[in-house]
């Protein structure tokens, strides 16, 4: 019986695309059910989230757990991609670049974190001959961002949304 082997990186994609989809529909369910609501109070006030009820201890357990399970699913699909595991596979760099995603797409929108990531790897793939000046690019754009839209491109798609719908 034969199998289907992901031995390219096209074929990995057909790999990674249904895992991002599943953990994208998971993350929404999750952020719009009991425990994401529990999980906004607690990050808007813990104080004010205790007082009504929420159990600090175990939801901070049950954010780490998910955010455990969301870290390994990912550390999979990138040993797998790499195929061999070092320390030095995970350099200052590639945690700089998960940071910029998550900034540029911005913080606290799943959306905006797969912005992110497509717009940052779209930038480094265009870069990818000038090191030096993809490391200036990469600072720059995350400086601008964090200045002057710290909501990130998906604060400004929401906006746009919101002011097309409103007129």
């Amino acid at each position: 019986m034969a199998g289907f082997a992901f031995d390219s990186d096209f074929k990995l994609f057909y790999l990674i695309i249904p895992v991002t989809i599943s953990m994208t529909i998971l993350a929404r369910n999750l952020v719009n059910g009991y425990i994401g609501r529990a999980f906004i109070a607690l990050r808007e006030s813990e104080v004010a989230a205790q007082t009504i009820g929420i159990d600090l201890a175990k939801y901070k357990t049950i954010a780490f757990a998910i955010s455990a399970f969301y870290t390994g699913v990912a550390g999979g699909l990138f040993a797998y991609l790499i195929t061999f595991l070092s320390p030095d596979a995970f350099t200052i760099e590639l945690s700089m670049d998960f940071i910029a995603m998550i900034v540029i797409g911005g913080m606290g929108s799943i959306l905006g974190s797969i912005i992110g990531a497509v717009i940052l790897t779209g930038m480094q793939q265009i870069l990818a001959g000038l090191l030096d000046l993809q490391i200036l690019i990469f600072g720059l754009s995350l400086i601008i961002f964090m200045i002057f839209m710290p909501g990130g491109i998906s604060r400004m798609l929401f906006n746009l949304k919101a002011r097309f719908v409103k007129n």
